[in-house]
């Protein structure tokens, strides 16, 4: 009896810290990145032949106080939409980041949502 009492409580408790991920990656301009990823040649035989994902990557670099809107590329290609709460963490991380450097690693902790957007809890930069 006390066992199923207690077991249900336990998971409850427990469950809203068992959906929490997180992610590392590249920090980008979402439109930019979109519109390049978006840009190959048609006359390719692959996509992934004409394809430069770290080019795009180094030229959507996000810019201190014009970026708006941001997204997280893993290591293969997998992106992350971060939320408008996410979006504002992301702009303070640039206006912070070290301007010299052509990337800036990320690690994202969060929840994913329906719509395919992280609930951000915490952004900080990734060795």
């Amino acid at each position: 009896m006390r066992i199923t009492v207690i077991l249900p409580a336990i998971l409850c408790l427990a469950s809203p810290m068992g959906f929490a991920e997180s992610w590392t990656g590249d920090l980008v301009d979402a439109v930019c990145y979109q519109g390049g990823e978006s840009n190959t040649s048609p006359f390719a035989a692959s996509i992934y032949v004409s394809h430069d994902r770290d080019l795009v990557i180094r030229q959507c670099r996000p810019r201190p106080n014009k970026t708006k809107r941001f997204t997280v590329v893993e290591k293969y290609g997998q992106t992350i939409q971060l939320d408008p709460a996410g979006n504002s963490k992301a702009a303070d991380l640039v206006r912070n980041a070290d301007k010299k450097s052509r990337y800036i690693h990320v690690a994202v902790t969060g929840e994913k949502t329906n719509d395919d957007r992280v609930r951000v809890d915490s952004i900080s930069l990734a060795r």
